[in-house]
């Protein structure tokens, strides 16, 4: 088999990255379509909760998803299940491809689920490859070194196998959930600006084969959802990505940067709202996304629904951790509604980092509230803009200093 793509093998193998987050899925969303078959085949168990969703969205067959491995499959199967009796182990003189492909999947699976796991544990470069090579040898010995068990050599025997299953059994482990349940749609009434903003956000970050065009003042104008990525892999006309009033940004690809403003500053526009915009040169632009808050919050018809500061009094660059904190974000973003716009300041100097600005087009499911409460977001990505549900496992425990939560109310 194919090794793992090397920009996903390579954030396995980086600092913090396991288990796998959202920082995963936009790896992912920078491959071809065989790359992401590739890791659909060899590496399922290290995807994060709403993955599969994503890989649907760029083009994988849903039937070609799997389903990440459960404790009780890993049980039923009969090489693991004699395993676990003792009957034989997994080693380089024992190793059928299909008793070694479920044994990588159950090393890939802690690493995929269990905080602190070793990072050998995700089988970086191959995956689950159906080969008992290098790589699972030493993924075998460094899970023997983790949980200290007493396995002298480079073989998956019954210890091992027990303390698999405890692991992947414990209720803080269970597996990602790869395809989230869609929210209801909440209906806005007819007229309603709201309604406006949410149909523009979609259809910008919807607008991948076709430029979803919209006339504003009598003006036409033609967007793609790639012109909102890091670095636009299509140019808009001229090299100037317009919006009314006077707005344009110029697409540069020796200088790329991120246009998460960009992408909410030009929903409202589009919608014909009040947004804030300052002079640049001959165009006006919309503010930073971390002065975006504050600043739409002094315009004709918003409200300021939320405003969490979490900066640190000693350290301002670094905010104030605890669970008092992340029950905040989670009230905040259970009170996002279709047509809000939401707003984050990341850690580090002021002007430094920037912040983020996101578009909610959906609320956080029911079957969510309980959880990572995520609403649906439309919002700038690396590539182009998309839509992606973010909740607590991207916001809380201090990945962001500052969060505004607006509504338009006319």
């Amino acid at each position: 088999m194919a090794a793992l793509p090397a920009p996903f093998s390579a954030h396995l193998q980086e600092e913090d990255a396991l288990p796998p987050d959202e920082d995963a899925i936009e790896v992912i969303e920078t491959l071809s379509i065989m790359d992401l078959q590739t890791i659909v085949d060899q590496a399922l168990d290290l995807l994060p909760t709403g993955a599969g969703d994503r890989l649907v969205a760029l083009g994988v067959p849903r039937e070609r998803v799997g389903v990440p491995l459960s404790p009780r499959a890993l049980r039923e199967d009969p090489g693991f299940k004699a395993i676990l009796q003792g009957e034989r182990a997994l080693s380089i003189e024992d190793c059928p491809p299909r008793l070694t492909s479920i044994c990588q999947r159950a090393l890939q699976a802690i690493a995929g689920r269990v905080e602190h796991a070793p990072t050998e544990l995700a089988l970086p470069r191959f995956g689950h490859d159906r080969v008992f090579g290098g790589e699972v040898g030493r993924a075998i010995k460094a899970l023997q070194g983790w949980l200290e068990l007493a396995g002298v050599d480079a073989s998956l025997g019954k210890i091992e196998a027990e303390a698999i299953m405890s692991l992947l059994e414990a209720p803080s482990n269970k597996a990602p959930r790869l395809f989230l349940p869609s929210a209801p749609r909440v209906e806005i009434a007819p007229g309603r600006r709201t309604g406006r903003i949410v149909n523009i956000a979609r259809a910008l970050a919807t607008a991948t084969d076709e430029a979803f065009h919209i006339r504003v003042d009598g003006r036409r104008y033609s967007y793609k959802s790639v012109f909102f990525g890091t670095k636009p892999s299509e140019r808009p006309p001229k090299g100037l990505l317009r919006a009314p009033d006077g707005v344009a940004y110029g697409i540069d690809d020796r200088r790329p940067y991120w246009k998460c403003n960009v992408f909410g500053g030009m929903v409202l526009s589009l919608a014909n709202i009040p947004v804030p915009t300052f002079r640049v040169g001959r165009f006006r632009h919309y503010p930073r996304a971390e002065r975006f808050g504050p600043a739409l919050a002094r315009k004709t018809g918003w409200r300021l629904v939320r405003h969490l500061d979490h900066r640190d009094p000693a350290q301002p660059i670094q905010a104030r951790v605890g669970t008092e904190q992340d029950a905040a974000i989670k009230e905040l973003l259970l009170q996002s509604l279709p047509g809000d716009l939401f707003f984050v300041d990341h850690p580090g100097e002021p002007g430094e980092d920037g912040g983020h600005t996101r578009v909610c087009v959906d609320a956080v499911t029911p079957e969510d509230r309980d959880g990572d409460a995520a609403p649906l977001w439309a919002q700038a990505g690396h590539d182009a803009a998309i839509l992606r549900r973010d909740g607590l496992s991207k916001l809380a425990r201090g990945q962001e200093l500052q969060f505004w939560l607006l509504r338009y109310t006319r």
